[in-house]
């Protein structure tokens, strides 16, 4: 009986199908069984950041660009394609400053387990966006502060930021050290804001130009001049003419090269009419001054200029 039963050909089919099912079984089993690892995602996605900063908020801190996760199942679900992994940080529910933990959202392919994910949380802190424009302020310092005249062309830095770091900011410092001057002329160096406290503030979470223009102009001391040789034959036929300035040597600047072209200014003698017949005369009067060439902001081109009259013997 047994023997017909295992000789028939019905039984020889669905025992073969049945030993095929088992191997296969086997070999998927076998080749492809529960794995567990560890998988990066990169490029964590952001939703509802731009919306929030369109309704005049800043999300402080640095976000987290990747998100790693430890993930089982099947290994060739496990090991699909990166982009069959997904990350998000949702903030579209975010809709006043304070702080706040979002969870990190993972989408995983179907039938594949998440079992940790890193950073499960993230704590975000959101504050009001501010924009306003600080005052700069130059400092200069070094050993040759004495022969430049440096001035600030950028009077103020506009800044943006989280409204809690914008109203903390005092100044915008600028530090020109005169003994490594490399240029003259129109100059950017970098702003360094300071807080109210004095101390620098960190710029992480703030916005702004971070260079300012200054104005950086030699300085050169030069005697003042009056040309003698202009006051008219009429006068000085008949009168020794003595002549004295109200001020001797006065400070100019400009580009180097330019003054050091310049040895002496002039007194502007157009103009001067010569009252020779009072013994001595006071006269405003201004001073020429060459292309290229400025005073100092302490200086004035104003002069007084005085003549004595002293008349020939005999006359």
């Amino acid at each position: 009986m047994l023997r017909k039963i295992v000789y028939n050909k019905g039984f020889q089919i669905i025992f073969s199908f049945a030993i095929a099912i088992a191997l296969w079984c086997f070999v998927v089993i076998n080749s492809n069984p529960v794995y567990t690892t560890n998988l990066t995602i990169n490029n964590v996605e952001y939703k509802g950041m731009e919306e929030l900063v369109n309704k005049g908020f800043y999300i402080m801190g640095e976000l987290p660009s990747s998100a790693d996760i430890r993930v089982s199942g099947v290994r060739n679900l496990v090991t699909k394609a990166t982009y069959d992994y997904s990350a998000l940080l949702d903030f579209s529910k975010i809709t006043t400053a304070g702080e706040y933990s979002v969870r990190m959202q993972v989408n995983v392919p179907s039938g594949v387990t998440i079992k940790k994910i890193r950073p499960e949380n993230v704590s975000i802190k959101v504050d009001k966006s501010k924009k306003t424009d600080i005052d700069t302020q130059l400092t200069v310092t070094g050993k040759k502060a004495e022969d430049y005249e440096i001035n600030l062309i950028d009077k103020k830095i506009s800044v943006s930021g989280p409204e809690s770091i914008v109203d903390k900011i005092d100044k915008f410092e600028i530090y020109v050290d005169t003994d490594n001057i490399k240029n003259e002329g129109k100059v950017s160096y970098s702003v360094i804001p300071v807080g109210i406290d004095g101390k620098e503030l960190s710029n992480e979470n703030l916005t702004y130009k971070n260079e300012a223009m200054v104005e950086i102009q030699s300085i050169k001391t030069v005697d003042v001049k009056f040309d003698s040789s202009v006051i008219p034959e009429s006068v000085t036929s008949l009168y020794d003419v003595g002549v004295s300035l109200s001020k001797t040597s006065i400070r100019i600047k400009g580009e180097k090269e330019v003054l050091d072209a310049v040895k002496e200014i002039l007194v502007d003698t157009s103009g001067i009419v010569y009252d020779y017949k009072q013994a001595a005369q006071s006269v405003a009067a201004k001073l020429v001054l060459p292309d290229g060439v400025n005073l100092t902001s302490d200086e004035s081109d104003e002069i007084t200029v005085t003549f004595k009259y002293v008349k020939h013997e005999g006359q």
